[in-house]
């Protein structure tokens, strides 16, 4: 029987870990009903409580150690898998997992990283990089990557959600869980301020110029839309022209992405170009979402055409390039404009 702890070293796949997480219980159980009380299979018991095994399995040890460290781990992680994460804090958070070995070591310094991201960010990211040396390669380093993004995106950390970014698409593009990953970095880049969010974006297409991710086209399609949603013209230009480059021959996704390209231009000196995208488009290749944004677009750059405000100054030259009868200048209407793609989700739910 392949042992649990050689299961959590590698890259398995979910089916994998939870047939071995079954077969180990039962090994487990077995054991505790034969009175096998040995260090080593209290050491299987600490690791399978850690990585979220029934707390049960560890309990009939809770008393039975001559070591006080052994003793206070053994409490902690009763209160961990128990759920009582403030007693759990206490007791583990006060324990070195340097003092164990990799596995046990690994498996504790990852959980006592998700204990300290409630109160101490900073303390937080200390325990997921030490859970990752502990443990290189691993589904633990795997599982400190991507809790790493989590924590950084909520926390607007953007150097932590950078460097935990890049080092998850260069070591686990393959694992099982990079579609979470994946989420997780499409949904936190526009939280950031747009110039910190073009610049992780390119850092990762730097390390993967050909896009990354499952689909990177589907992934840079994410970006560009919820980048329109946030107001982050920039990370949306960035966005969709790599990902205009990759979808010659998905025509679908390709109008996707012209589609969010137009919409944050409407509101810049590429009105014109930007407008004709815009017309040229057929709202029934779209979902509800695009096809309202769409309307939502098309509606503004009607309203900053039929809106002409009187040049002054160097405008007079700007204006002139583009023709027409029309003016298009910055000042509070664009300021309008730009307020109004920023905020494109309230369009959308009014389209609705």
């Amino acid at each position: 029987m392949r042992r649990f702890d050689e299961v959590a070293r590698t890259q398995a796949s979910s089916l994998e870990m939870a047939e071995a997480r079954e077969r180990y219980e039962a090994h487990l159980r077995e054991a505790e009903n034969l009175k096998l009380m040995s260090g080593e299979f209290l050491r299987f018991a600490e690791i399978f409580v850690l990585s979220g095994g029934s707390v049960e399995l560890i309990k009939p040890w809770k008393e039975d150690q001559f070591s006080e460290l052994e003793r206070n781990l053994i409490r902690g992680i009763i209160a961990h898998g128990s759920g009582d994460a403030n007693r759990a804090s206490s007791i583990l958070l006060s324990i070195d997992a340097r003092r164990f070995e990799p596995v046990l070591g690994g498996h504790l310094a990852l959980v006592q990283a998700l204990l300290a991201a409630q109160t101490d960010a900073e303390r937080a990211f200390s325990y997921y990089t030490l859970a990752r040396l502990l443990l290189p390669g691993t589904l633990v380093e795997e599982a400190a990557l991507r809790q790493s993004i989590v924590l950084a995106g909520e926390k607007l950390r953007v150097q932590e959600f950078s460097k935990a970014a890049l080092s998850y698409i260069r070591r686990f593009e393959t694992s099982t869980f990079a579609a979470d990953a994946e989420a997780r970095i499409v949904g936190y880049l526009p939280r950031f301020d747009d110039a910190d969010g073009v610049a992780t974006l390119s850092q990762l297409l730097e390390a993967r110029p050909l896009g990354f991710g499952r689909c990177p086209a589907c992934l840079l399609t994410d970006v560009a839309q919820r980048g329109v949603f946030s107001g982050r013209r920039s990370l949306v230009t960035l966005a969709a022209g790599k990902g205009l480059s990759l979808v010659q021959n998905d025509q679908a996704r390709k109008q996707r992405l012209l589609l969010y390209q137009a919409a944050v231009d409407i509101v810049t000196e590429k009105y014109e170009e930007a407008n004709a995208t815009l017309n040229s488009l057929d709202p029934a290749v779209f979902d509800a979402d695009d096809a309202a944004l769409l309307s939502a677009s098309l509606q503004l750059a009607r309203k900053l055409h039929e809106t002409p405000k009187p040049l002054i100054g160097n405008e007079v030259a700007l204006a002139g390039k583009r023709g027409g009868d029309r003016t298009f200048v910055g000042g509070k209407r664009m300021m309008e404009a730009q307020l109004a793609i920023a905020n494109a989700d309230l369009v959308l739910k009014k389209e609705r």
